[in-house]
Order: structure tokens, then sequence, then C-alpha cells
């Protein structure tokens, strides 16, 4: 959206946000199942809640290393807010 590139273009690490609004948009395109075929411009993202059409699902941040961005997205309301992956052990931060 035009948002999206304005917050973009305003960050301080414009990176990091664009790959933050990639990641969520890609998680919600695979948890929704349809993929690319659905228009990315269509996706309607509010903080940690995110919108395909009529569905909402719960994004979790995967924090996954230090500069590395990715997101979960889940129709159920999630446990935890991050995700952090560490070797073999997967930790769930509330």
């Amino acid at each position: 959206s035009e948002q999206e590139w304005n917050d973009i273009y305003e960050a301080e690490c414009s990176s990091h946000c664009f790959y933050t609004y990639w990641t969520k948009k890609e998680a919600l395109i695979k948890a929704d199942g349809r993929g690319l075929s659905f228009p990315l411009e269509k996706i309607r993202l509010m903080k940690d809640v995110g919108y395909v059409d009529e569905h909402s699902y719960q994004l979790v941040a995967l924090d996954v290393g230090a500069g590395y961005v990715g997101h979960l997205a889940t129709p159920q309301p999630a446990q935890c807010t991050t995700v952090s992956i560490n070797a073999d052990i997967l930790f769930c931060q509330t």
C-alpha cells in the first residue's frame, strides 16, 4: 500500500521495514493457501494481525538471529508474540 511504502522510505532501517512487511504478507498468503495468486496489495496489516479477504490471522515474529526477519501466521490466537529459533530449540516468548 502507499502507507507501507511511506513507512519503508521513512524508516531508520528501510530494508528491515521492507522485509518485515514482506515476511508478514508471505506468511499470510501461505497460511491462506492461495500463495502469490492472491494480490499482495489486497492484504491488510494491523500490527500483529493480518487480513486476507474476510479471514484474519495472528502474526508471530520469528527471531532467527540478528539481521534476519521472519513471521508465522495462524488463524488461531497465538500463545506467544515471538518464536526464537536457537540451534535445536524453539522458545516461545510472551
